[in-house]
């Protein structure tokens, strides 16, 4: 006789867990935040599950909807068909006949169930590509099977705090500051160092609760002190400022400043988008970023002839305003895949890959305008997906020849591979610059590391011999250039993790090194033989995720991500050395 059924009020256990507790599988109070995460000084990363878990079923496990509620089931079905069943019919043992030559575009679903768009260069559409290549070669595992794979992950943070918050002290606002500082360097480059002293002597003393404190200045002063808590992350306490330091100038944000554009409103809506990449909120991101651009264009920021008669240190900082939307625009979008916010505006001429030696003393200064000068290089161009044609393959050859150009006439402290000991934000610097680098030439080239690795994969399915490959060479030398940034990339955080570089919250660093991960994990498993050492790269990116976690539920979820593809590639190995052995053991 089966055990009668618990009624929900007679329960001693939470209906519901956070992630973290999942992870440990240990029990959860189920609030928000839970007791374990609270004691454990990670409320930050406490995060639940918009959806109740569903029973897997069959139809659920092919397409993924065992987490959709059923109103927006029907509508994924018709809107936003599974590349299992667009691209191959499943056979009975389970396997995709066939998938996709290369990464596409897709609808995932937000928080609130509206369907928005990731390009075919984002990592989220390689991730969904890379799942059919291991279903369609392994049949279903953790890897491929999750019931959130549609839907992109938004953290809500929590509707209270259980610390009362006490007003940071000019100390701890000296040290946010700082944080802000290193975590944005190289991507935001809006104050100079004067300007960053005189807005703290400003707003530093003024009351939080005091009407005079929300004017534009003390808006931004809020806002570098909630990125700057954000990033830091040391404690519970941390958390707790970040939030309500953006509360302050979110509220200033949307009080009066969309009446009227200003360089205040830019630089608010700029450091607003930064922040919520960082709080796992990349669509308000993109929307904030939207907001900016249009502020901008409205100010004429676009606009740098000396015609506009501006006086030297208010056209400085329309400069600097400027240049740091294009950074973030450039970098963010590349990640999502989408447009950019900003008009394309290429030129005849090659962009100035130099620097001038007079900025040398600004280590911010120096990084921006580097990624900035990177980002030029390959405005405009078309990174959808290539077949290999020799016309592609020599485009990009063209363009790993000027990024090459530009890494080699970076400042010496910003150029990549150098491992000398410096500053923390000197470091830092070196860090996004380097990754940047490296990610740009993988945007560049995985489309041919993906076909080469697609016939590798294809001719080891169908038993075919690589001897006579009919693969034209060059698209395997730049499958191999985009596999060696993505090492290079992985050794870069992981050293910069051991030197100390690294915050606890790396917005837009996690995302490219989620990406290098995912394709080195897909080089192991397209891999045949042990000919290339990529198991320790592919634990550094896992590595630094780990790190990462702790204060990122989007650095959580790429770690576990990485993680079940660690699973596949084993899985994958042992069914490789199971089916060599049955070809030899008839032989020896």
């Amino acid at each position: 006789m089966p055990r009668p059924k618990v009624k929900p009020h007679e329960r001693q256990r939470s209906e519901r867990a956070c992630q973290p507790c999942k992870a440990a599988k240990v029990r959860c109070s189920g609030e928000a935040p839970c007791l374990r995460c609270s004691k454990r000084a990670k409320a930050e990363g406490c995060i639940f599950s918009t959806t109740p878990r569903a029973r897997r079923t069959t139809t659920a496990s092919v397409d993924g909807l065992g987490a959709i509620p059923e109103s927006r089931r029907a509508a994924q079905s018709t809107a936003i068909p599974s590349p299992m069943s667009t691209r191959g019919s499943i056979s009975q043992d389970g396997l995709a006949d066939e998938y996709p030559e290369n990464t596409e575009s897709r609808l995932m679903y937000s928080s609130k169930g509206e369907k928005v768009y990731v390009g075919e260069t984002a990592s989220l559409s390689f991730l969904q590509f890379l799942r059919v290549v291991v279903r369609h070669h392994m049949g279903p595992c953790d890897f491929t099977e999750t019931d959130f794979k549609d839907c992109m992950l938004e953290v809500d943070a929590p509707h209270h705090d259980e610390l009362p918050l006490d007003e940071a002290t000019i100390e701890q606002q000296d040290g946010l500051i700082l944080a802000y500082v290193q975590a944005t360097i190289g991507f935001l480059d809006l104050h100079s160092p004067e300007e960053l002293s005189t807005i703290a002597k400003d707003v530093g003393h003024a009351s939080m609760q005091s009407p005079k404190a929300l004017k534009d200045h003390s808006a931004v002063f809020y806002a570098m002190l909630a990125i700057g808590a954000q990033a830091r992350n040391d404690s519970l306490g941390d958390a707790i400022y970040a939030r309500h330091y953006f509360k302050f100038a979110q509220a200033r944000a949307f009080e009066d400043m969309l009446c009227d554009p200003s360089l205040s409103m830019v630089k608010l809506f700029l450091m607003m988008a930064f922040y919520m990449f960082g709080a796992c909120h990349r669509n308000a991101g993109f929307m904030y970023l939207g907001v900016a651009s249009k502020a901008a264009i409205a100010l004429g920021l676009q606009k740098t002839e000396r015609s506009l008669n501006l006086a030297a240190e208010e056209s400085e900082a329309r400069s600097r305003c400027w240049k740091s939307l294009r950074v973030l625009d450039g970098v963010t979008n590349a990640i999502l895949g989408r447009p950019n916010c900003l008009p394309s505006t290429p030129s005849t001429t090659a962009p100035d890959i130099s620097v001038d030696p007079a900025l040398s003393d600004r280590t911010t200064e120096l990084a921006c305008q580097a990624i900035l000068d990177m980002l030029s290089l390959v405005d405009g161009l078309d990174l959808k997906s290539r077949k290999g044609s020799f016309r592609e393959v020599a485009e990009a050859v063209e363009l790993l020849k000027k990024t090459r150009a530009w890494s080699e006439a970076l400042p010496f402290e910003l150029q990549p591979g150098r491992t000398a000991a410096v500053p923390a934000q000197t470091g830092t610097a070196q860090l996004h610059v380097t990754c940047a680098y490296y990610f740009t030439i993988i945007l560049v080239t995985r489309p041919f590391m993906i076909a080469s690795l697609a016939r590798r994969l294809r001719a080891s399915s169908n038993g075919e011999s690589m001897m006579n490959d009919p693969t034209d060479p060059k698209v395997l030398e730049l499958g191999q250039v985009c596999l060696d940034s993505s090492i290079y990339l992985a050794k870069a955080a992981q050293a910069a993790l051991t030197s100390g570089a690294l915050l606890g919250n790396m917005c837009i660093l996690k995302a490219w090194i989620f990406a290098a991960g995912l394709l080195i994990g897909f080089a192991l498993f397209g891999r045949t033989d042990g000919s290339e050492d990529l198991t320790r790269p592919f634990e550094d990116a896992r590595t630094v995720l780990d790190h990462l976690r702790r204060s990122s539920a989007q650095a959580a979820l790429y770690h576990d991500i990485l993680t079940s593809l660690s699973d596949a590639i084993t899985a994958r190995t042992n069914q490789l050395l199971a089916r060599r052995h049955t070809m030899t053991s008839q032989y020896i």
